[in-house]
């Protein structure tokens, strides 16, 4: 994505508020979303396709992927500084961001999972807030490997936090399968649908709508 296409993107905004562009047409204002240069925002935008590059490329070369690979190549494209704020603002640029790849033979929707959660796991912040109600597609693998506390506005796919230890999520749409695949701890809370729960846990919570189904 080119400095100038990234500055021509236009979100619907209220006020400070991101949570108000997702608001209904009437109650929100157009406001241009202004991205400085050489910004956090700009490099973590930067960094994933730093990460599509590498493992489109690997899959060119016909070398075996793996999850744990898909993390550490994002973990190796992150920036070295940024704020949850941050995080929040690239949730917002995922439409367009995946628009882009219409060929790629990879699975973006887990790319952007471990990219996700390779910046929640890193940020100097630990109360982040992660915006999904505007994205067409669920994406996997939010909050893996997670030790921080996680907001989730809108559905998420399969694998929710997996491989969590003492975090704390709370999904306010729906989830995929295999939520809470590898858990040992922490707290995962889903107040929407449930596609099924991982049979793979040694700890941790999980609530659904309140409810305490998983101890």
């Amino acid at each position: 994505m080119t400095r100038k296409t990234i500055q021509t993107l236009t979100t619907k905004l209220h006020g400070e508020d991101l949570f108000d562009f997702l608001k209904p047409e009437e109650e929100r204002p157009d406001k241009k979303f202004e991205i400085k240069s050489n910004s956090p925002l700009e490099r973590i935008i930067n960094g994933f396709e730093r990460v599509v590059k590498r493992l489109e490329l690997s899959y060119q070369l016909k070398i075996p992927g793996s999850y744990q690979k898909e993390y550490k190549c994002s973990i190796l494209s992150i920036p070295k500084t940024y704020a949850s704020k941050d995080i929040t603002d690239f949730c917002l640029f995922i439409p367009e961001i995946n628009d882009k790849y219409p060929d790629t033979k990879i699975y973006l929707d887990e790319i952007f999972g471990f990219y996700l959660s390779a910046l929640i796991n890193n940020c100097k912040d630990k109360n982040i807030t992660i915006i999904t109600e505007h994205i067409s597609f669920p994406i996997d693998w939010i909050g893996y490997n997670n030790m921080n506390k996680i907001k989730v506005r809108g559905n998420v796919g399969d694998y929710l936090d997996c491989l969590i230890k003492s975090g704390e999520i709370i999904v306010d749409g729906n989830a995929g399968g295999d939520v809470g695949s590898c858990m040992e701890g922490g707290t995962i809370e889903i107040k929407g649908d449930i596609d099924g729960i991982s049979d793979e846990m040694d700890g941790g919570n999980i609530y659904h709508k309140e409810k305490l189904i998983v101890k």
